[in-house]
């Protein structure tokens, strides 16, 4: 009896309830999770001439080549007002989105703990030539907390996308010292 216990519990285990690793640095003031330990790295773009971001990014990539993507920088100033705070979230979408050369599928403006947000997905390919290229399935969820952006970014061969995975990787986002006030109090965020 005990073996057949003991083997329901292998056999019907859900693949993704493995132990997930706490990613985070004091610097971040949050934290997310990710089914292994990250590898961490920072760098500086210029998005405009003469603005220097630096970007601070956490990335695991599973035995699938799915990757996980953690990551924050700081803007220059705060919005003043929804219309700035949507600027900045459609140009980190769309941002996300260039950068891999993708064809956005999906937009969603939300709130995470009630701080303006986006979750989007996208897809791309992958692969220096045309014998390389891998069609990659992608979604993202950016969060605006006053001057900070947070981006998750969770990647995946498109056969091998996981929307349960994705989500919980997403779910995981906790902000760990945020401002006391989310941006623009109760204002509508479409505007």
């Amino acid at each position: 009896m005990l073996f057949w216990l003991v083997w329901t519990l292998i056999v019907c285990q859900d693949p993704v309830a493995h132990d997930w690793v706490k990613v985070s640095s004091e610097a971040s003031r949050a934290t997310c999770e990710m089914p292994g330990e990250p590898v961490a790295s920072s760098r500086v773009m210029s998005p405009v001439a003469g603005q220097r971001i630096e970007v601070h990014l956490f990335v695991f990539q599973d035995d699938r080549e799915t990757n996980f993507v953690f990551g924050y920088h700081d803007h220059q100033d705060e919005p003043a007002d929804n219309r700035e705070i949507n600027r900045i979230l459609d140009g980190g979408m769309r941002g996300a989105v260039a950068r891999t050369l993708g064809e956005l599928e999906t937009a969603q403006a939300i709130r995470v703990a009630r701080h303006p947000a986006r979750r989007f997905t996208f897809k791309c390919v992958r692969g220096e030539t045309a014998e390389e290229a891998q069609p990659l399935l992608c979604a993202g969820q950016l969060v605006l907390v006053g001057k900070r952006m947070y981006q998750l970014l969770y990647l995946a061969h498109e056969d091998r996308f996981d929307a349960q995975e994705a989500e919980r990787f997403f779910k995981s986002f906790k902000l760990t010292d945020a401002e006391p006030r989310p941006n623009r109090g109760r204002q509508r965020i479409d505007d």
